[in-house]
This record gives structure tokens, C-alpha cells and sequence, in this order.
């Protein structure tokens, strides 16, 4: 029987776990309040010509950023 998960280990490293840490505190600090309510805000896009390939959105040409090409 084949097995239907993968496991994945990222790296443990000193360097790379300081900057998972990092990166995790940016997140909490800027996605959520004192009081523990989310903070709701627009996030600006930087679609790239990649990531629009494969986007449900470009295809129904309903996305405003999407590259055209």
C-alpha cells in the first residue's frame, strides 16, 4: 500500500530557525491586535507573469492586476 503523506523536515539550522522565527512575530505583530482581533487591512498585489499563469481569476478576467500576455 503506498503511503497517501509525505512528511517534510525542513531545515533546523540555527540561521534558518531564527529567521522562521522572525518572520512568524512580523506576522502576529501586523495581522492582529492588542486585544487579539484580526486586523483587517487591503494588502497591495505584485502578481508576477508566473503566478498568473495558473490563476482562476486571470481566466475569467475578473482580476484587476492580471498580466496580460
Amino acid at each position: 500500500m503506498q503511503r497517501r503523506v509525505q512528511e517534510f523536515s525542513p531545515t533546523a539550522g540555527k540561521i534558518k530557525v531564527g529567521q522562521a522565527v522572525s518572520l512568524m512575530n512580523e506576522f502576529v505583530t501586523t495581522a492582529i491586535d492588542n486585544n487579539g482581533q484580526y486586523i483587517d487591512k487591503e494588502y497591495p498585489t505584485s502578481p508576477s507573469k508566473w503566478g498568473c499563469n495558473f490563476c482562476a481569476f486571470k481566466e475569467m478576467r475578473i482580476c484587476p492586476d492580471a498580466i496580460s500576455g
